[in-house]
């Protein structure tokens, strides 16, 4: 990484794992290139040695799984250190 946005696979390559509560979604209204529509997570993170923080995440969601979107569900996920 060269000190711009990380990409996914730069997160899921070198990230710490954790944990994150859902703590709310929107459809952004947008679609990615597979035609998914594409959300607004606001995500309550909390990863080892790091203080619990909320984030906005954008995510494509296949339409087969929106109905797993629910605010309080605990979700995996990977925390780049510093970010």
């Amino acid at each position: 990484m060269d000190g711009s946005r990380p990409r996914a696979s730069d997160i899921l390559r070198d990230g710490t794992p954790g944990r994150a509560e859902l703590v709310r979604f929107h459809r952004s209204g947008l679609r990615g290139p597979d035609g998914s529509d594409l959300y607004t997570l606001v995500l309550n993170v909390r990863a080892e040695g790091s203080p619990a923080r909320l984030m906005n995440v954008g995510a494509a969601v296949p339409a087969e799984a929106v109905i797993c979107l629910s605010p309080g569900s605990d979700l995996p996920v990977r925390v780049l250190a510093g970010r």
